[in-house]
């Protein structure tokens, strides 16, 4: 029935005719928002951010820990590889090298077997329905969330 450009030769007529009076009103249909609350929101924008900023350079900080550690970890693992790689080649290479290397070492490990006796020996002394025991037990797990509770981070208040 209508073309497209009778359609709009109406919708532009009818802008024309609408006062500036009805614009206003359709405009002002949106609440005015006061400068209050767009500061108000700026700021908890910022301290948003700013919690953001926070949680990131604490997340950095364990990252760096736990980095540390396990490069701690893996130089003792790699150590400890080697060194009992080395006691099975010179075991298989040159067992004389080997006798004369254990005798050396014959009196770090007789320190070591004897510590290892004696603290068996001490907690034999301890039997297992011992109220020392669960006393022992308590002060570990009260100290263990002392620390947990000291060593998280601060909130904001």
């Amino acid at each position: 029935m209508y073309s497209r450009e009778d359609k709009k030769r109406s919708t532009a007529a009818r802008a024309a005719q609408e006062s500036p009076r009805s614009m206003a009103t359709r405009a002002g249909r949106c609440p005015n928002i006061s400068t209050e609350r767009i500061m108000r929101a700026v700021e908890e924008r910022r301290q948003v951010s700013q919690q953001l900023e926070d949680l990131r350079e604490q997340q950095k900080q364990r990252t760096e820990h736990l980095r540390t550690g396990l490069k701690f970890m893996s130089v003792l693992c790699c150590g400890a590889g080697v060194l009992a790689f080395g006691f099975v080649l010179l075991l298989i290479l040159r067992p004389v090298l080997l006798e004369r290397t254990l005798n050396s070492l014959d009196d770090s490990i007789a320190i070591l077997v004897v510590l290892s006796e004696r603290m068996r020996m001490g907690l034999a002394l301890i039997p297992a329905g011992s109220w020392v025991l669960s006393v022992a037990a308590l002060i570990v797990v009260l100290l263990m969330g002392l620390w947990i509770r000291l060593m998280r981070y601060p909130r904001d208040a």
